[in-house]
């Protein structure tokens, strides 16, 4: 009888080089999502700076009162024209809160309530968390963005500041 068959040599380098593949295939994948992480994240912060700069504008040029309802069913509201950056935070936290998500923690909002860059908030823990810090007529909104390059313990920070009132 002559039988064609693979061998069991055959069959095993198919199987090291279907594991090879696989290995190169999951290492690359985990660098595109980490990638993606920080690419949604630098898009979030810059969609964050565009909303609270475009709402206030809106507002001070004689728009009436902000409302917006949130992901819980509450409704929150900011006076016109804005009187208080602060007041003015507090709206945007909820507003933020509820329309973006954190890249990195899915399970979280995107706002964080301490300040990200004078509190030292930048390590992995902290990356794709947004801080709103109000001051005088301004909010700066504070970003840990994540890193791509293997590094955990620390974060890049970017930083935008919108005038609120004019």
């Amino acid at each position: 009888m002559n039988k064609k068959a693979f061998t069991i040599i055959e069959l095993l380098v198919v199987v090291a080089i279907i594991g090879i593949l696989a290995a190169v295939g999951v290492v690359a994948y985990n660098g595109y999502t980490a990638s993606a992480k920080v690419k949604t994240a630098i898009s979030s912060h810059q969609s964050i700076t565009k909303l609270i700069g475009n709402e206030s504008m809106k507002c001070n040029l004689g728009s009436a009162n902000l409302t917006f309802t949130d992901d819980e069913g509450k409704n929150w509201s900011l006076s016109c024209p804005i009187g208080s950056s602060s007041t003015a935070r507090d709206y945007f936290y909820r507003v933020v809160t509820s329309t973006f998500k954190n890249p990195f923690q899915t399970n979280r909002g995107v706002v964080y309530s301490a300040n990200i860059k004078t509190d030292g908030l930048n390590n992995n823990n902290h990356w794709g968390f947004v801080s709103l810090v109000p001051s005088g007529n301004t909010i700066t909104v504070i970003s840990n963005v994540g890193r791509t390059d293997g590094q955990t313990s620390q974060g890049d920070i970017r930083e935008n500041t919108v005038t609120v009132i004019d």
